[in-house]
């Protein structure tokens, strides 16, 4: 009986995963095809997206609680459950940031000088970010550790990729005098790479879940990442 809990909780959390990973990745799919000006999804189901997304993270944190407050796991398990926990944290972030992207490319003139100039740099960083997450997830999903400090070296490009598009915007202003909707689009673009760069962050917060997973280790700010 015990075993036939563990089992379905197990299998619970692990589909709950699946279930916010496809969906997150349908946020990202959406925001791409805006960025690229292709037929951009209804706000509408851009938000219903991510109430889903924010509805199975508490559904899925709180099967971890009750597995871990009713069953007592012992450590492999209780390792397998904050895990799984953490990444749907980092899952619910990217889909954060997804959002504040979706919005902030729905109201600024896409077809303007600011994006057209900025708009390769913009999509080389989101392929980036994209990669990291795809990678992050199968890492978990399979326990290769491998696989996941590849993701976590890979932060140290996104962050060149974002300093590249801050110093690039930044020079925007002293070629020529903006209009008021360039100079948000300038903030936007700002804005949009920041959050591109917390969901790289996010991704490689999954892939360090992984190596804890399959090696009990917390390497967080350990290993090639934010080094001073």
């Amino acid at each position: 009986m015990i075993l036939e809990k563990r089992d379905r909780i197990f299998n619970n959390v692990s589909e709950n995963l699946s279930v916010m990973a496809k969906v997150v990745f349908k946020q990202m799919q959406y925001v791409k095809d805006c960025l690229a000006g292709e037929a951009a999804v209804e706000v509408n189901e851009f938000n219903n997206n991510e109430t889903i997304i924010d509805s199975i993270e508490v559904r899925l944190k709180g099967e971890v609680v009750n597995a871990i407050v009713l069953y007592g796991p012992r450590t492999g398990d209780l390792r397998k459950l904050m895990a799984c926990y953490d990444v749907s944290t980092s899952l619910e972030r990217i889909g954060d940031h997804l959002l504040n992207i979706f919005e902030y490319l729905r109201k600024s003139d896409l077809d303007g000088q600011i994006y057209t100039a900025m708009h390769d740099k913009v999509q080389k960083f989101l392929d980036v970010a994209e990669e990291m997450s795809k990678n992050a997830l199968i890492a978990f999903t399979c326990g290769d550790t491998e696989l996941a400090r590849s993701t976590i070296d890979l932060d140290d490009k996104a962050d060149m990729l974002f300093a590249d598009i801050v110093d690039a915007v930044a020079v925007f202003p002293t070629i020529k005098t903006l209009d008021a909707k360039e100079s948000m689009d300038v903030l936007a673009i700002n804005s949009i790479a920041y959050n591109i760069e917390r969901i790289s962050d996010s991704a490689s917060n999954i892939a360090e879940s992984t190596v804890y997973l399959m090696e009990g280790k917390n390497i967080m700010h350990a290993e090639n990442k934010n080094q001073q």
